[in-house]
């Protein structure tokens, strides 16, 4: 979700002194006088149309901007430190889980592992480690310079529910693992180093809200004594984080901890964002 700009009417008589009248029509003596402490003043709300076609014309202007901005998948994917239990990596930049109708951002993931045995699955997750648990570290390589402005983030969304909703316990009781979706992570850009670093951008990732799918249908399977569905009955929106532009071809995403499991992390789906481009750019 992207905050948007709000427009707001400005009244043409706020910088005019609160005053009240002495007197009245037909009166000797009718002055205009400071109003008293506390006392309520009815103001003009006249708006000049200058300033409202104004205020108009920049939340239109930024609300295109918003919507020409570009979403760019990355060519490829490398984990660097972490391991995997199972995606492969490139499930994050493939689509593999995404469904829905209009543009990718709009698309939902669902929620089954991105396992080579298990298709349609779309997610990777870390080795487990209980050592270090909830860390690890990507590098994206985007294929060429580029100047970025956000990332787009499906969180690790895996579910599997029981069938029998009386047996529906909570958390992982239930099959809800996605407490092992990142939490804090940090950002670092280059454009020619694989391996980049310096200064991050510092996010803190939400966890993954999932709801019931509109194509209800996932795997049956029988987990811990109960007939149970997995992964196509719940699916995950994408989340955006944005931050100052900066030009890059490789993205280095560090993974410093997750929502509370022992020793696994993962995501759903990446995508990064490009500033719209201006009409003289295009």
């Amino acid at each position: 979700m992207v905050r948007r700009a709000v427009c707001r009417e400005k009244s043409a008589g706020s910088a005019i002194p609160p005053h009240r009248e002495i007197g009245g029509p037909g009166k000797t003596g009718t002055r205009r006088v400071p109003a008293l402490p506390n006392e309520i003043i009815p103001m003009p709300r006249t708006t000049h149309p200058a300033i409202c076609l104004t205020i108009a014309a920049l939340c239109l202007s930024a609300t295109k901007s918003q919507a020409d901005d570009e979403v760019i998948a990355p060519v490829s994917v490398s984990v660097t430190a972490g391991g995997t239990h199972y995606g492969p990596p490139s499930v994050l930049i493939d689509g593999q889980g995404l469904s829905g109708e209009g543009e990718v951002l709009k698309q939902r993931h669902n929620s089954f592992p991105g396992t080579t045995t298990k298709p349609p699955g779309g997610m990777w997750l870390s080795a487990q480690s209980t050592d270090t648990p909830g860390q690890a570290t990507l590098v994206f390589d985007l294929g060429e310079i580029r100047t970025l402005n956000a990332i787009h983030v499906w969180n690790y969304g895996e579910v599997i529910f029981p069938v029998d909703e009386d047996k529906k316990p909570t958390g992982e009781e239930a099959g809800d693992f996605t407490a092992r979706g990142a939490s804090d992570v940090e950002l670092y850009f280059d454009t020619a180093n694989p391996d980049p670093g310096g200064k991050p951008v510092v996010f803190a990732f939400s966890q993954a809200t999932w709801e019931p799918s509109a194509n209800a249908g996932g795997r049956p399977v029988v987990w811990r004594g109960l007939s149970c569905s997995w992964g196509l009955d719940f699916t995950v929106p994408a989340t955006t984080y944005k931050f100052s532009p900066v030009q890059a071809r490789y993205v280095k995403l560090k993974i410093l901890g997750n929502w509370g499991d022992p020793g696994f992390v993962g995501l759903s789906e990446i995508r990064f964002g490009a500033p719209a481009k201006t009409d003289a750019a295009k």
